[in-house]
Parts: C-alpha cells; sequence; structure tokens
C-alpha cells in the first residue's frame, strides 16, 4: 500500500493539471492521521466530479471555527494526476504552490493565514488580527 502511495504522489508530481476545487466539509480529529481536523472537497475534470480529502494540523492561535469561516465552501487550486484525476491534491500552502508551480493569487492570502502554518508562523502577532 505504501508502494502505491508513493507511486500515485511521483505520478501526480509528473502529470498534473490544476482545476479549481471547493471545500465542502471540515471534519473532526483524523483518528488515523492523528491530524486536529480534515477538509473535504470537490473538483471537476472533463464534466465528472472527483472528490478528495486532507488532514491538517491548526496553525498557532488558530481555531477551528477560524478555519472552517476561510474554507468552507471556498474555491481553491486543485492538483490533479492527469492519467487518474481521482488522485489530486489540495493547494493550501505556499509549499503546495510552488511544488505545482502555482502562482497563488492575493485573494487567498487571507486564508493560507489561517491554514498553512509555514505562513502563519511569519505574521507577527498584531498583524494577524487584520
Amino acid at each position: 500500500m505504501i508502494i502505491y502511495a508513493l507511486f500515485r504522489r511521483h505520478e501526480l508530481d509528473n502529470n498534473y493539471k490544476i482545476a479549481i476545487g471547493q471545500v465542502t466539509e471540515l471534519t473532526g480529529p483524523g483518528a488515523k492521521s492523528g491530524a486536529d481536523y480534515g477538509l473535504n472537497y470537490i473538483y471537476q475534470v472533463d464534466g465528472k466530479e472527483y472528490s478528495g480529502e486532507i488532514s491538517l494540523n491548526l496553525c498557532g492561535i488558530v481555531t477551528k471555527r477560524e478555519v472552517k469561516q476561510y474554507t468552507l465552501y471556498k474555491n481553491f487550486p486543485v492538483a490533479y494526476d492527469t492519467k487518474s484525476p481521482s488522485t489530486s491534491l489540495i493547494i493550501l500552502s505556499l509549499e503546495s504552490a510552488e511544488r505545482f508551480k502555482y502562482k497563488m493569487p492575493d485573494s487567498l492570502y487571507p486564508c493560507l493565514r489561517h491554514i498553512d502554518c509555514d505562513y502563519y508562523i511569519n505574521v507577527k502577532p498584531e498583524d494577524y488580527s487584520k
């Protein structure tokens, strides 16, 4: 199973396109992943709808309520494998945007402040409330 997951990741990294997806649900702590919460999302490829999920951890003083406010029913880029469109990764961090050579639009930066821990640690507490 681990080998298959590594293969899928390799395929995604080498055969991807970007679609726009929408976060549909914020789930509780991940029992399997140990993450603080999960996000479920949907996206379309050639008229067919696909879904995906990602497990994340809360950053600093960010609450699940804030994450929900800035992600639920919002649109985000999704990288999907052109050979297997059900394999995807929603782009929610500057690191994943760089991985897929995607220029994050300014409109998503307020959201990143609540979900991208690397982005969060570079923001001063007095700037965080803006």
